[in-house]
């Protein structure tokens, strides 16, 4: 015959009772979490009186840099294919069709990256980084920009002249203190 089965420890026990609570811990976390998400904006038409809810407004399901975003991420295509010339014409048209959006920014550094790493052309990178500093003073990439400028600089022999150029920058900043606090100290 069979041995009758041994009533369990304390241990098991309280093992098991951990493993039923966690669990039910977690599924009362993410179902809060979830009706949060769906009613943490409010109604989306009126509200009732007294409660300020956010209405949250009609999405056009445009996107307004779509076009630049695209480009963009051809260029790049293009550049890794080894065609210089075909990614080089394309970040200049990213920079020409959304000349403020996030992309051209984008498009500025990866052109002076290429014209610095892969066409060999350190005066048309000092010329892109400078003009990116001057349309972008305000962009936290403006460090690293001028970081590369200091190496170009060094490596052409040419004359420093960043100092020069963001003091020219700052005057345009004072509207944006971080900003301004950044070049500042880089200007020293």
């Amino acid at each position: 015959m069979s041995e009758p089965a041994s009533p369990p420890n304390a241990v098991t026990i309280w093992l098991k009772r951990i493993a039923v609570w966690s669990i039910t811990i977690v599924v009362v976390v993410w179902a809060a979490r979830s009706i949060y998400r769906v009613f943490a904006h409010g109604p989306t038409t009126g509200s009732p009186p007294g409660v300020a809810h956010r209405v949250i407004p009609r999405s056009t399901g445009e996107d307004p840099h779509q076009k630049a975003r695209a480009e963009l991420n051809d260029a790049r295509k293009v550049l890794r294919s080894g065609d210089l010339a075909g990614g080089i014409q394309r970040l200049q048209q990213v920079l020409q069709d959304d000349p403020q959006s996030p992309q051209a920014r984008q498009a500025m550094l990866v052109l002076a990256g290429t014209y610095r790493f892969m066409a060999h052309d350190p005066q048309k990178a000092l010329a892109t980084y400078t003009d990116f500093i001057e349309r972008f003073p305000d962009d936290p990439q403006v460090t690293k920009v001028v970081g590369y400028l200091h190496e170009l600089y060094a490596e052409t022999n040419a004359r420093d002249e960043t100092d020069f150029l963001l003091r020219g920058v700052l005057p345009r900043l004072e509207n944006n203190p971080e900003a301004y606090e950044r070049v500042k100290k880089l200007s020293k």
